[in-house]
C-alpha cells in the first residue's frame, strides 16, 4: 500500500517499515495518522504522557524518534504490561486474581513477622518502641 503525503509540501508520509519496528503501531488510512493500539486498548484513563498515540492520532512524519519516546514512556510500558498478562493464553481474570492475592498475602504475612520479630527483640531487651526522650520538652514521656 502506497501512504498518502498530505504534510505540506507533500515530502513525507507513514513508512509501512515502522510496521515491523514498532508492533504496537497502528495506521489509520481515513484520518493519515499512527495509533498506538495497545495504550488505546490498556492505558490508564488518567495516565499522563503518549496521548498523541491515543487521541487524535500522530502524524510529524520527520519526527520518528517520537515513536521510541512513546515506547520507553511509563503509561505505555504500564498498559504493555496488562496486554502481555491479558494475551498469554490460559490466564483469565480469576486466576490473574487469585495469583495477584496470594502474592499479597506472602507480602503481608513477611512484614507481619518482621514486625513482631522487632518488638519481640524491643521487649526482651527493655527497649521502648518510641524512642526513649523524657525530657521537659518531650511530648512521648
Amino acid at each position: 500500500m502506497i501512504f498518502p503525503r498530505k504534510d505540506i509540501g507533500g515530502k513525507r508520509r507513514f513508512v509501512p517499515s515502522w510496521f515491523d519496528t514498532y508492533g504496537w503501531l497502528e495506521y489509520s488510512v481515513k484520518l493519515d495518522a499512527a495509533f498506538c493500539f495497545i495504550c488505546y486498548l490498556f492505558k490508564n484513563k488518567t495516565a499522563k504522557g503518549g496521548n498523541s498515540f491515543v487521541n487524535g492520532g500522530f502524524r510529524l512524519w520527520n519526527h520518528t524518534s517520537k515513536f521510541d519516546k512513546h515506547a520507553a514512556c511509563k503509561p505505555h510500558r504500564l498498559a504493555q504490561e496488562k496486554f502481555d498478562s491479558f494475551s498469554i493464553t490460559g490466564t483469565s481474570i480469576a486466576n490473574t486474581l487469585v495469583k495477584r492475592t496470594t502474592e499479597e498475602k506472602v507480602m503481608y504475612k513477611a512484614r507481619l513477622s518482621y514486625s513482631l520479630k522487632c518488638l519481640r527483640f524491643l521487649f526482651r531487651q527493655g527497649l521502648a518502641c518510641r524512642g526513649h526522650d523524657e525530657s521537659e520538652e518531650s511530648l512521648n514521656k
